[in-house]
């Protein structure tokens, strides 16, 4: 969804399949450690692969991190390397490239993946972003409440907003709970984005350092 009621700026909000069937993977084999940074899916994901031995846990978790890493880093590689993976277990026209090399993905990680993508789609659909968020919850609520945020930033910075562009990717994780991707990007809950005012809140400083 992208809010932008003037040209000079941008925010845009999505629900990234790419980012939560990763997490998926990672709740399904058991691999969330002590310190994560990100909480557990909601509702939670039974551990149905995690292994016995220490060594393959290790060396899965290793190759996740680095998954995740790349996730992050390269939307739009993320975005291509997911649409790819699914042409080719589902055998459907998404019109990607072949994942094989777009992202670091181990041997075990591979496996995990083809595994869990059937179940991480069941999940999913059985709960969608619309039923969690309650029947209030318009896409204009977001507008506004953004439109609002940023014509508060211009009067108290005394100027109109230099062109700025800004996203939200939307993970359904535990609790109010965001983390800054870049200056530009921010990973939030859907429990966070549903409460408007705490929403507000950690937008404010940010779209103010960009304005």
């Amino acid at each position: 969804m992208r809010l932008a009621p003037r040209s000079s700026w941008l925010l845009s909000e999505d629900d990234p399949a790419d980012l939560i069937f990763a997490l998926y993977v990672r709740d399904a084999c058991g691999l969330r450690a002590a310190g994560d940074d990100v909480p557990p899916l909601a509702p939670e994901v039974p551990t149905t692969m995690a292994s016995s031995e220490a060594d393959t846990a290790t060396l899965l978790r290793r190759h996740w991190d680095a998954w995740w890493t790349a996730l992050l880093s390269d939307r739009s590689t993320a975005q291509r390397w997911y649409w790819a993976f699914l042409s080719e277990q589902f055998g459907e026209p998404t019109g990607g490239d072949a994942s094989g090399d777009l992202l670091p993905i181990g041997a075990e990680l591979g496996w995990a993946q083809r595994e869990l993508v059937l179940p991480a789609r069941n999940w999913r659909s059985a709960h969608p972003v619309g039923r969690r968020r309650g029947p209030e919850r318009v896409p204009r609520d977001d507008y506004l409440m953004v439109s609002r945020l940023v014509d508060d930033i211009e009067r108290e910075i005394g100027h109109q907003a230099s062109p700025f562009d800004y996203r939200v990717d939307v993970v359904p994780v535990q609790g109010r709970w965001f983390q800054d991707v870049s200056e530009t990007s921010l990973l939030v809950s859907e429990e966070l984005i549903t409460d408007s005012d705490a929403y507000r809140d950690v937008l404010w400083p940010r779209l103010t350092a960009l304005a």
